[in-house]
């Protein structure tokens, strides 16, 4: 009785460390996602500023 117990409370550890484990991983991807969507956009931004200015220039 107490192995069956043991064994449930096991397999509930492992599964909320494996659970946690990818909530973190998630955050993480989801992260590196929007800095480089912020990246894009700015480098975008960047972009656009620099062509009005050259041709304002020329």
């Amino acid at each position: 009785m107490k192995m069956k117990i043991a064994l449930e409370v096991l397999f509930f550890v492992i599964f909320f460390v494996i659970t946690f484990i990818e909530i973190y991983i998630l955050k993480m991807k989801f992260s590196i996602l929007l800095a480089g969507i912020n990246g894009g956009v700015t480098a975008g931004i960047h972009v656009i500023i620099k062509n009005k200015i050259l041709k304002k220039s020329m």
